[in-house]
């Protein structure tokens, strides 16, 4: 069964990064639907961001401070340093005392975490160059430098990227014109090609975007992803002795 919640930036963040592997709930009407291996999808409030991952137990108590004196907080988002100031009061900003009275409180311990996130502001970090790199002709450091800038400059230009247990695995750029989206570049590290995480981004694009049509320009090495994902080839063409598909999916 999947269950979708809404989270803070704060802790979507400690959740994407794998810094937070408990998520704290009241135990109300939504949550006693949870089970054991269920999938929970989390939306990143006033962003498009979202987190998929599996539930791997459910700690279930009375109120916050039989919680926060029983499970780790580190586990829950505090860090080292906010370790000796934490407080169950803390989880009062979200609730109130009459509905914690009343419904109880739970742990949701994640694990299979996935996430797909905006990285546009980041885009000249190492490990995501690393990724835009296996979509750039001869991506030299230069080239790829002026290639993320120019992203970067691009108010049109939407960056993304797929992280896996706090790794970044595959990474799509892309443009939004008259509900259509052009994929200016896709990429998924070797190791993982296989396993869907291309899918997953289009996927991401259909479903987060109001769109009705998607447009990618290929060539021989990655035609048969965009075919075995619904594509059609709609045109072909020749640079540079390399033959350049145009593939087109609606909605």
């Amino acid at each position: 069964m999947i269950h979708y919640m809404n989270l803070v930036p704060t802790a979507f963040v400690k959740i994407a990064d794998g810094n937070k592997t408990i998520e704290l709930r009241l135990n109300d009407e939504k949550r006693q639907q949870i089970n054991v291996e269920d999938t929970v999808v989390f939306n990143r409030l006033g962003a498009k961001d979202i987190i998929i991952a599996q539930v791997k137990l459910l700690h279930k108590f009375s109120d916050f401070e039989e919680l926060y004196k029983t499970l780790p907080l580190e586990k829950c988002g505090y860090s080292k340093a906010e370790l000796d100031t934490a407080h169950y009061t803390d989880m009062e900003q979200y609730y109130t005392k009459e509905q914690i009275k009343k419904y109880g409180t739970l742990g949701i311990e994640l694990y299979n975490v996935s996430s797909i996130c905006d990285v546009k502001e980041i885009i000249t970090e190492p490990d995501i160059l690393k990724l835009l790199a296996l979509s750039v002709f001869s991506p030299t450091e230069e080239r790829l430098l002026n290639r993320a800038k120019k992203y970067q400059e691009d108010e049109n230009a939407n960056i993304y990227a797929y992280k896996h247990n706090a790794e970044y695995k595959g990474i799509v750029v892309f443009k939004i014109v008259n509900n259509s989206a052009t994929i200016l570049d896709i990429a998924v590290k070797p190791e993982y090609q296989g396993q869907g995480i291309g899918s997953k981004l289009i996927d991401f694009i259909f479903n987060r975007f109001k769109i009705d049509v998607i447009v990618a320009e290929t060539d021989d090495d990655a035609i048969g992803f965009y075919e075995k994902y619904g594509f059609k080839i709609t045109k072909t063409k020749m640079i540079n002795d390399t033959t350049r598909y145009v593939c087109v999916i609606h909605l």
